[in-house]
């Protein structure tokens, strides 16, 4: 497989995130056409129901345009702030809580997918809703990203696992993997190593130290 397979998958990986507020979004538009003038309450909660799932929509693609695409063309760095507010749309709405650990700045474009594509894998873990803590240390040259993800029942999947500790083909993958992949070879690209680490009280984290950027 190519790097256009590489593509297709991760095609495949935001359509399946837009389908559930795209489609919400639909119902409401067609509650809107069918509805009687004289109920209120039901124009009221259609309106809100388009509202909710277009801002769920618009942020799913600004947090992909950065962890998938080539945000801001032919810049190299991005503010560090840009990819704590694109992580922040991505959790509003959800059963999910953002703690975020940051002395500013900016960081290369690799450096920024790598981090939110950590934080799109522990997101995955916390099925019940949970906490995802967000932190960076720069030093001498190198940062230290980690992502942890602490609450009931949080699990990371066999083929997830196995694609951040093993090396894996484009050929193996799937639309699930893909943030996996794609964290673990834009780490080793800058010169480090994804670990995860698997703790008591239902806790993950997922960690590498690279090149600034």
């Amino acid at each position: 497989m190519s790097e256009s397979d590489l593509a297709a998958i991760l095609c495949s990986r935001l359509c399946h995130d837009l389908v559930s507020p795209v489609g919400a979004m639909s119902n409401g538009i067609e509650m809107l056409l069918e509805d009687d003038d004289d109920d209120a309450e039901m124009r009221h909660e259609a309106l809100k129901l388009v509202e909710m799932s277009a801002a769920q929509a618009s942020n799913r693609l600004q947090f992909f345009r950065l962890a998938f695409g080539a945000a801001g063309g032919m810049i190299r760095t991005i503010p560090i702030a840009e990819a704590e507010k694109a992580a922040s749309g991505l959790f509003d709405g959800e059963k999910l809580k953002l703690q975020w650990e940051s002395t500013g700045g900016e960081f290369s474009k690799p450096a920024i997918r790598l981090l939110l594509n950590m934080i799109l894998v522990a997101t995955e873990t916390l099925i019940r809703g949970g906490t995802v803590s967000v932190s960076m240390d720069r030093s001498g040259g190198e940062t230290t990203f980690a992502v942890r993800a602490e609450g009931q029942g949080a699990r990371i999947r066999a083929e997830i696992s196995a694609t951040v500790e093993a090396p894996v083909t484009v050929a193996d993958l799937e639309p699930r993997t893909a943030p996996a992949y794609l964290a673990r070879t834009l780490a080793e690209s800058l010169g480090g190593r994804l670990s995860l680490r698997i703790g008591g009280n239902d806790r993950i984290a997922l960690m590498t130290t690279v090149r600034a950027g």
